[in-house]
């Protein structure tokens, strides 16, 4: 794994040093968590990447301000609708949500009602993304706030409008009440130019019976839960972004949702544009996860 990590690093180096883009790659994350990993966790460690992020919950933005990141701001607002709303804190702090749990999820699915229980309601102010003055353009949009995401999306038109790229959460099923799925994601970001471009993970559970001893979870993980993915405005359209913009989309496709095809994409048209050498393009690929042929 750290042969990996170092591997990337050098591969996403080279591509930058290709690519020589004139700024920082600029991602807002709304949710900022430090529960997992954030995808963008090597742009921003090496120092490509600026962020501003949202953590509206406590301790877990008392954790973000006291490991301090160079070019990442947290701030504590929870990104919504501008109206006032319930912070529903559950036992398990990832599923904390504006939305209530939803209770027909654990009657069907037999689980999680342990660690979706609400053990505080918290009224919390939420703020538009267009209204909020510490940000400006950005390149890509990161979130995941257990359901709530589509309600930033129509409160932040103006400022999403101007992205490449839109990272999010999808929901497959509601597990929280009346929470938009990914459909309505879909819909939402549709008149904006954005198109799905991948389904970067995907969470499935077997269904919890008096019966489930007789099969192996392994095999019979069948109902889908939620995941991640990536929409991509002018997807089918690329030629309409700027050439820095093209820039920025290849290093986010390389070191945020690992679509090496589209940073190849990119970099078959500049070549062909005469603005990167094929030599260049040659060495991306003797770089690539061994698991993509050479």
């Amino acid at each position: 794994m750290c042969l990996l990590t170092e591997q990337n690093k050098e591969r996403l180096r080279l591509l930058h040093e290709t690519l020589a883009p004139t700024r920082l790659t600029r991602i807002v994350d709304v949710g900022a968590s430090p529960v997992n990993p954030a995808p963008y966790e090597m742009l921003l460690n090496e120092g490509f990447a600026e962020v501003i992020g949202f953590e509206p919950q406590p301790e877990p933005f008392a954790d973000l301000q006291s490991n301090p990141v160079m070019n990442r701001t947290v701030l504590p607002y929870a990104v919504g609708d501008g109206k006032n709303g319930t912070l529903h804190v559950c036992a398990a702090s990832g599923f904390t949500s504006l939305l209530e749990p939803n209770t027909d999820f654990w009657n069907y699915a037999g689980r999680w009602r342990r660690v979706m229980r609400v053990l505080e309601r918290l009224p919390i102010e939420t703020k538009r993304l267009d209204d909020i003055q510490e940000i400006d353009a950005f390149d890509m949009l990161k979130i995941d706030i257990q359901g709530g995401e589509v309600g930033v999306f129509e409160n932040g038109l103006k400022k999403i409008a101007n992205a490449l790229v839109v990272y999010t959460e999808v929901a497959y099923i509601p597990i929280y009440r009346d929470q938009p799925l990914l459909d309505a994601q879909m819909r939402t970001l549709r008149p904006l130019d954005f198109a799905l471009h991948k389904l970067v993970s995907m969470t499935k559970i077997m269904l919890a019976t008096p019966y489930s001893k007789h099969l192996r979870p392994r095999h019979h993980r069948n109902q889908p839960i939620d995941g991640d993915a990536v929409f991509i405005r002018y997807l089918l359209e690329l030629d309409k972004h700027t050439e820095e913009d093209l820039k920025h989309l290849a290093i986010l496709a390389d070191s945020v949702f690992h679509s090496y095809d589209l940073v190849l994409h990119i970099l078959a048209a500049r070549v062909e544009a005469g603005t990167t050498a094929p030599e260049a393009v040659s060495a991306y690929i003797s770089m690539l996860p061994a698991t993509v042929p050479q």
